[in-house]
Parts: structure tokens; sequence; C-alpha cells
């Protein structure tokens, strides 16, 4: 491979359509994206990234970065894929509350730290989507009514910007920091940031479920509706009401169902109680309501772990 001006044989990993793992290196969550990125960086530090943009910007070359791939991609076809998932470590400082993290961290990574210090992250319902793109999204997640969005959490932003600089942007005194959380993209690339995290180690969560074909949806997003405005901030819910394809990747409970359903993360101790009219719906096709560590919080939601 001949790649002149910015020296990239210190990448770990640069592949081309053709060589062994491109494929699996361009694939993602959501398998109905092609990429087809005529070079692809598996960067494993913000020095290889630095690269891949210097690269990119020197050729005048469209640039994509990806760690999980859940969300959708890019208008890199031809261009430059920067992949992170290598760049993977987590560091808690219990003290401060807070957690640092790299690019391709995931939030399951996340909660493990923070869980054996009594803190969580404010994630997602899954725990295979990673934290630095849910977060520059905005996040809003399991424990959003309590706390807020994720991005409103966030210290600290190491960027890669297009001119193959590292910055770092701080909400004190940055316009870069207030661009890159809810800007929609394009600032450059971040290769890590830090989040505060707060003061949960055990929940009341998971679902209560119910026959689509037996309950009127209509009636049953109105009466959840309603509920939400007695119970307190500390708990966060969400209403969804969801056909199932009859296909073999579903779990066979679940295939040519209509389910309506409501999810439930609750940080207080009477959750019980306050779920209690939500069973009058209608008949409970199932039930995963209970008291939970939060290193189970990823069971609220059950979002599948499979592209």
């Amino acid at each position: 491979m001949n790649l002149t001006s910015t020296d990239i044989t210190a990448a770990p990993l640069v592949l081309r359509p053709g060589d062994a793992g491109y494929t699996e290196e361009t694939s993602g969550f959501q398998t109905g994206f092609v990429r087809r990125p005529a070079v692809v960086f598996g960067a494993a530090s913000a020095e290889d990234v630095v690269a891949a943009v210097r690269y990119a910007a020197e050729r005048n070359l469209p640039l994509g970065v990806q760690a999980t791939g859940h969300g959708t991609p890019g208008d890199f076809e031809g261009g430059v894929l920067v992949g992170t998932r290598r760049m993977n470590r987590v560091t808690v400082d219990p003290a401060a509350r807070t957690a640092r993290v790299q690019a391709g961290v995931r939030w399951s990574e996340v909660v493990a730290a923070a869980a054996p210090h009594g803190l969580a992250p404010l994630n997602g319902s899954a725990p295979s989507v990673g934290a630095v793109g849910y977060t520059l999204g905005g996040g809003l997640g399991l424990l959003a009514r309590e706390f807020g969005y994720a991005a409103d959490h966030v210290r600290s932003l190491d960027v890669v910007t297009g001119d193959g600089r590292l910055h770092r942007a701080v909400r004190e005194d940055s316009e870069l920091y207030w661009g890159l959380l809810g800007g929609g993209g394009g600032l450059g690339i971040v290769t890590e940031l830090e989040m505060g995290l707060v003061p949960v180690a055990r929940l009341y969560g998971g679902s209560l479920a119910f026959d689509g074909r037996l309950v009127d949806p209509a009636a049953a997003l109105a009466a959840y509706e309603a509920w939400t405005r007695t119970v307190p901030n500390g708990l966060t819910s969400s209403f969804a009401a969801l056909p199932y394809p009859d296909v073999p990747a579903m779990p066979p409970h679940l295939r040519g169902r209509y389910e309506v359903s409501v999810r439930v993360a609750y940080t207080g101790t009477d959750g019980e109680r306050l779920v209690a009219p939500l069973r009058e719906i209608g008949p409970v096709l199932a039930d995963s309501l209970r008291e939970m560590p939060y290193t189970e919080n990823h069971t609220v939601h059950s979002d599948p772990d499979f592209p």
C-alpha cells in the first residue's frame, strides 16, 4: 500500500476494499446500510484519529466515524471511515463522580465501571450503544426525567477538528463545546469525553406488556399519559406499541404479536404502589417489574443485542 503525504504507517489498522477484515470493520448494528469507504482507519488513539483526518483533508475525501454502528452512516462513499471501537478505555473518579470514556466505549462498560462506587451514567436502553455518540446526540435515557439529558452532564470533550488538530472543549469557555453537544455533527471527531455520574445503585424497573389485540392501543396510551402526570420525577417511563414480524430472528414469544408495553425505571422505593394503575389497562401479557441492581438496567427495555 503506497500512502503519501500524511504518514499512517503507525496506525494499528488501515484497510481498503478487498482486504481481509474490511467487511467486518465497516459493518455495524444497522445491517440495512452498506458502507463502502475507500480507506478504513482502525484507530486506537487520538493520534490515529489525527492521522486519518489529515489524510482525508489532504485528498479532499469525505470522512465518517463509527464506533458501534447503531446510528445511520454519513455520506462517505469512496472516502475515509474512522473506526473507534478499539478506543475503549473507561476511567472513573468516584470522589468527583465522573467518568472519562474514549470514543469506542459502550454503555455496558461505563455501567460496569461505575457500579462498584454506587454510581451510574445517564445511559440509554441498549448496553451495546456507544456512549460518546449517544451523548453527542443529546441522550434521553432511562433516568432522564430525574436527571435530564446525558449531554447536560458532559464536563469536557477531546475532539479532532477538520484541520487535524486535537482540542479540549470545556463548558466554561468554548463555543466548540456547545456546538458538539447538539450541533448535529460535522465539527470534528470526539476521541474522549468526561461525563458526570449520578448516585444511583439500584432501580425499580422493567416493563408491563399487553396484547395489542385485546386492548385498545389508543385507550392504553391515554391511560398511560394520564398516569405520567401523577408520578414523581424519579420515575422515568416510555410507551411502545410494536407489531413484531413473524420471522425466525424474533424470540418465539414475540413472533407475529402486536404488543403494547410500558417501560419503567424508578429510583425510589415505592414502585409497586406507583405502577398499580397501569395494571388496570388490561390483561397483562408479561410483567418484568422488580427491584434490581443498576447493572441490570438493560432488562428494562430488553433491546436486542444482535444486528
